[in-house]
């Protein structure tokens, strides 16, 4: 039986369209200023035999797995430092459904493996988390990879890559598994005329893959629209967390006490490794990453499929609309790396108030009118797209040996009752939501 502290639920902060988040949080937990409060009344003493499970993130995997909990009947308690959730990273991305392509430069064929079968499940996890068809949230169904001649990964062993990952896909489908698509091959090598007329003589090869794209805004605004709907989940908005303690309870910045709780999953992102390097546990390794992208108008020449630039430093380019697409180009793009363990989630929000985001994107339009050459880009974006990335590594992607090409060391890790979670890719994200709610 759990003694639920009946202050956590004297205070109901309603948002500006009908939103509902309940805190009892003080001044690290203020609620922005669109929130409107009133008062409830709780019955001293509560108590149930629920278990009430709080996550610290808001971001897709804290989101989906509170959805994955509540529908297990735990009572869930959504921490969020932003005034609202699915704010960051989650939105501020290219869509990728990540089956393995990206990864070439791990010889080894694991991270390739395990992205591949997180992402060739990623939509069938995600409609059975939010019960409904996720068609919506797809913009394409296929992409182009496009092989420079400064790769640093050679054709042929990219080649190689490649059979070994259509080997993944066989295999998948011989055990029964639903194709990454029904719109053609796993993957094709385009011909030299369809190379000639897409690409500058520097793309070398470029194969057109089942790897399909998302609308990060869609899908964050249907996931956040899910977990204001759902039954027994209590958004905490503008909490800023300091510590998880082992009992387990949360310490905010303030120094209010949150808890206990009979469990705590940490899924705070890039705020990961400093909460767990303030609360005594284990964070060494990681490392953050800041990047932007920019979505911008496409004058000419817009691609009919995304293209990825691969491998080593590389870009993304997505068509959004008719005539606008997301794009980035690394290392433009980068705004910073660190391996520091206590930088938090305020380390990204630093480095973006002193970026050249004018310089990164016109070196970015540059980059891509360099290697397609029928494509014109806007001279200004029209909204940029940045934010934190998470991975255990010590040195950035100009590193071969980077730990950024080998994404193997993500996923949950428990202590005790505090459950640590590093979603290594946001296509991983319903898989291991599945995994919190059957474990927490």
């Amino acid at each position: 039986m759990t003694i639920v502290q009946p202050s956590y639920f004297p205070v109901v902060y309603r948002l500006a369209l009908g939103q509902k988040s309940n805190s009892f949080c003080p001044s690290a937990c203020r609620p922005p200023a669109s929130f409107v409060v009133t008062t409830t009344h709780v019955r001293p003493n509560l108590i149930t035999t629920e278990r009430t499970i709080a996550i610290v993130g808001a971001g897709l995997l804290g989101c989906l797995s509170a959805i994955a909990l509540a529908r297990r009947g735990r009572r869930v308690v959504l921490f969020e430092r932003d005034g609202d959730i699915l704010g960051r990273a989650s939105r501020f991305n290219e869509g990728k459904v990540h089956l393995g392509f990206t990864y070439g430069l791990d010889r080894t064929g694991e991270t390739a493996a395990r992205m591949f079968a997180y992402g060739i499940r990623f939509k069938e996890e995600l409609a059975r988390l939010l019960d409904r068809p996720v068609e919506e949230f797809f913009l394409h169904q296929r992409c182009v990879y496009a092989v420079a001649g400064d790769s640093a990964l050679t054709l042929e062993d990219a080649v190689t890559h490649l059979d070994a990952l259509d080997a993944l896909h066989a295999a998948h489908l011989a055990a029964g598994g639903a194709p990454a698509t029904t719109s053609g091959p796993f993957i094709r090598r385009l011909t030299g005329a369809e190379l000639a007329a897409r690409f500058s003589d520097t793309v070398t090869a470029a194969f057109d893959v089942a790897e399909p794209m998302l609308d990060c805004d869609r899908l964050c605004d249907g996931v956040a629209a899910a977990v204001r709907a759902a039954s027994g989940i209590e958004i905490v908005a503008g909490c800023a967390v300091h510590a998880i303690e082992a009992t387990p309870e949360i310490v905010d910045a303030d120094g209010n006490r949150h808890g206990p709780f009979d469990r705590v999953i940490n899924a705070a992102w890039d705020g990961m490794p400093a909460i767990e390097h303030r609360s005594g546990r284990p964070a060494d390794g990681h490392s953050l990453r800041g990047k932007t992208g920019f979505v911008t108008e496409v004058l000419r020449g817009m691609p009919e499929a995304p293209v990825t630039f691969c491998w080593g430093m590389y870009g993304d380019l997505v068509p959004q609309t008719r005539n606008q697409a997301y794009v980035s180009w690394y290392p433009s793009c980068r705004m910073g790396f660190t391996t520091s363990v206590s930088a938090g989630s305020g380390w990204f929000d630093a480095l973006a108030e002193s970026f050249d985001f004018n310089r990164a994107y016109q070196d970015c339009r540059a980059a891509f009118s360099r290697l397609l050459p029928n494509l014109e880009l806007s001279e200004e974006p029209a909204a940029r797209r940045a934010g934190a990335i998470l991975a255990h590594a010590r040195t950035d992607l100009q590193d071969p040996g980077s730990g950024l090409h080998r994404r193997t060391d993500f996923g949950i890790h428990a202590y005790d009752r505090v459950l640590m979670v590093n979603t290594g890719k946001l296509s991983c994200a319903p898989g291991l939501a599945t995994r919190l709610a059957e474990i927490a």
